[in-house]
This record gives C-alpha cells, structure tokens and sequence, in this order.
C-alpha cells in the first residue's frame, strides 16, 4: 500500500510505504527529530527559569508591577488595569517607582475568587430595526439607511450578523421629512 504525502521536514510530496511515516528519508527523519529534541530541550529551560523566577518572589514582600504580574502570571498591563480600577492596590515611591506589597494581592484574591460575568438586560426587539426594515418602511434604498445612521450617529446594537438600528432615533430623524400632500403642491 502507498500513500502520497508530504516530508513534515522538506515539504517534499513522497509515495509513503506506510501510513504513519512523515518523512521522505532518514536524513529528513533524523533532522525532524534533532529539531523535537531541541524544542523540548527549549520548553524544559523555560520552564525551570520561570519556576527560578517564582522561587525567588516568593521570598519578597514588596514587587514591582512587572515581578507581581510574572507571580500572578498575567501580563504588566493587566496589572496596571487592576490598579487603575481599585482592584490592587499600589503604593508610589516616586514618580517612577511604584510597589505592590504581597498581602495586597492575596486580599485581592481572597475577596473576589471568582467574578461571574452577567450578560447584560435582554435585548428587545421591539425598540429596534433592521436596515430592511427601515427600507421597506419609508421606501428608501438599505444602503442609504446604512450611511445615513452612520453619519447621524443613529444608535444601534449588533446581535450575530444583523445590525438593529433605534426607533426612536428613526421615526424622530423621518418625522422631519414628512409633509402633509394636502396643503403642499408639487410641480415639474
């Protein structure tokens, strides 16, 4: 049985004798494998810096936002943002130097494990259109509704693919072009 595949190591295509072979020849093999051997080797050094890393915070009482967000294992800016919003607190030495003492973050844990995020008031329907709607409503191309709520700044809410547009800002942005036909005459 032979099977066309491709050299994971080459790119070449090569008729394959089994079904579990990736490499074209054993030199294409011997390098895959070098290059496994190398990225595991890579992995195993990350690692061990990054649990180094950990070791020698967890002797310190005060860190810096960059040490308290490699302890927590989030990024420098998420740190920020916490103490922007009065999640974490910080203190500032100057106006470079700021610290975050280790019971901080511990009571930041402590008081709020677990933070459910609830979806927002049921979205209703009824207070809105959708573009053809509005084209079919007043007439009107559903390209110009697109640009004309865009231009007004018509405020609108996207569920999955569909855009709905406010009513309110629809019907009262109409209402200024309806005329009464009886008392208007219109001429060529």
């Amino acid at each position: 049985m032979e099977v066309k595949r491709i050299c994971q190591w080459c790119g070449k295509p090569f008729m394959a004798k089994k079904t579990t072979t990736n490499y074209c020849s054993p030199q294409c093999s011997k390098r895959g494998y070098k290059h496994r051997m190398k990225e595991r080797r890579m992995e195993m050094r990350e690692f061990q810096e990054m649990l180094e890393v950990k070791s020698k915070l967890e002797s310190q009482e005060y860190f810096t936002f960059s040490q308290a967000a490699r302890l927590m294992g989030v990024s420098r800016q998420y740190v920020y943002k916490l103490v922007k919003e009065d999640k974490l607190r910080a203190s500032r030495l100057s106006s470079r130097m700021s610290l975050i003492r280790r019971t901080d973050i511990e009571l930041m844990l402590k008081t709020k494990p677990y933070e459910v995020l609830r979806p927002k008031d049921e979205f209703d329907v009824t207070e809105y259109y959708t573009a053809e709607q509005i084209a079919k409503k007043y007439k009107v191309n559903a390209k110009w509704v697109w640009t004309y709520t865009r231009q007004h700044n018509v405020p609108k809410v996207r569920i999955r693919q569909f855009n709905y547009y406010s009513k309110k800002h629809i019907d009262a942005a109409f209402a200024k072009y309806k005329t009464d036909n009886a008392l208007t005459e219109w001429y060529t």
